[in-house]
């Protein structure tokens, strides 16, 4: 495959940017209604939480719960990216500047090709996973209401998503109202999520791609006597701030995904253990949504360890001690420095990596464990 240009590899993420209405720093009018559409269907599935709370409904609230989160965390995402707009855009600039320089040099971009070509391919595949996910959800009740009808003779009113309305939906044109409404909130809710993981892993990807030349440059050094020290000295400071950039403006995302990833992976692992057949495709394709999506946050949160990390091991392998005590001294702090990996962090979570999926996953177990030993099938 081509080496994708900066307009490739952003044009995925850039078409559902102009979707939503969101053009750099202009908002257009469309990003407000689309807003003011999906809105309240978080307050309707919140209202059935509450209203239908009991025993015999369980399961269905449950099931309801990682639903919720999803639009939740998806509203998160999109407000973040919106309100730090400014700062998205200048990153955006900077890393496409560093990413042409990186385009001219052929080897460079051999060292580079692997990663880029890997996130361009990541960004469609999540897409289509969670246009996959949603698609299942909303177009079930067409399935399932004609089933109804052939084995029993009645006329069931299915909604794909529970939702609470200040009117009845037993009748079709009050359901088709609701039921447009739904689907429409879950292409929204999708396109939101998708559109800002992707932003992050594509610019998560420009800050290592970045670390990788960089680790290359001073393991290089050797070779150039030194002469392009304080250039990679200046470059290491600059990628440093940009990772730093990068973390400020996704640190909220990252901490709700962090916190409320466990009790999505419970909530669906449970309802697919007692839930309803007809509902087991859904839950199948949401709890493997939510699972990528949190391993990717966390893989590529080790990413930024891993590449940043490694400049302090190319370092040390420059042969620094055939140079003048004047340039050792320099390349000393630059060791220093390199010794301290830049990490994303999650506020209370403090390092996102491998590590944190693991204890996402064992808090998951704990709370599966728990539910399992509580709950007791209604009669």
């Amino acid at each position: 495959m081509d080496f994708p240009t900066f307009e490739e590899a952003f044009r995925l993420t850039k078409i559902n940017c102009w979707l939503l209405g969101i053009d750099g720093v202009n908002i257009h009018f469309r990003f407000y209604l689309i807003f003011a559409t999906f809105f309240p269907v978080i307050f309707e599935e919140l209202g059935f939480l509450i209203t239908k709370a009991s025993a015999a409904n369980f399961v269905t609230l449950l099931g309801l719960i990682p639903c919720i989160i999803y639009c939740v965390v998806s509203v998160t995402k999109v407000v973040v990216v919106f309100l730090n707009r400014v700062k998205v855009v200048q990153l955006i600039k900077r890393v496409e500047q560093l990413y042409l320089k990186i385009s001219k040099d052929a080897k460079k971009k051999e060292i580079v090709r692997h990663e880029i070509i890997f996130v361009k391919r990541l960004t469609k595949f999540l897409l289509v996973l969670n246009m996959t996910l949603v698609s299942v959800y909303n177009f079930s009740s067409l399935i399932i209401m004609p089933y109804h009808y052939i084995t029993t003779n009645t006329v069931v009113y299915h909604l794909p998503y529970p939702v609470l309305v200040p009117f009845s939906t037993e009748a079709c044109l009050p359901w088709f109202v609701v039921y447009i409404h739904s689907i429409t909130c879950g292409y929204i809710a999708v396109i939101f999520s998708a559109t800002m993981d992707a932003l992050y892993y594509i610019l998560v990807t420009h800050v290592c791609i970045n670390f990788m030349v960089l680790h290359d440059d001073f393991l290089h050094l050797k070779f150039k006597n030194f002469v392009n020290l304080t250039e990679c000295i200046q470059s290491h400071q600059h990628f440093i701030q940009l990772s730093e950039d990068l973390d400020a403006i996704f640190r909220l995302p990252n901490f709700i995904n962090v916190l409320v990833g466990s009790i999505q992976i419970c909530a669906l692992g449970f309802c697919i253990t007692v839930g309803d057949w007809s509902d087991m495709p859904g839950y199948f394709i949401f709890l493997s949504t939510v699972l990528v999506q949190l391993w990717m946050t966390s893989m590529f949160g080790e990413k930024i360890l891993s590449s940043s990390s490694s400049i302090s091991e190319a370092v040390w392998n420059c042969y620094w001690n055939c140079t003048d005590v004047k340039t050792q001294k320099t390349i000393l702090l630059v060791l220093m420095r390199s010794q301290k990996p830049q990490k994303l962090t999650a506020y209370l979570f403090p390092v996102i990596c491998i590590s944190s999926f693991t204890k996402i996953l064992s808090n998951a177990w704990s709370y599966f464990s728990i539910l399992q030993s509580v709950y007791t099938p209604p009669a």
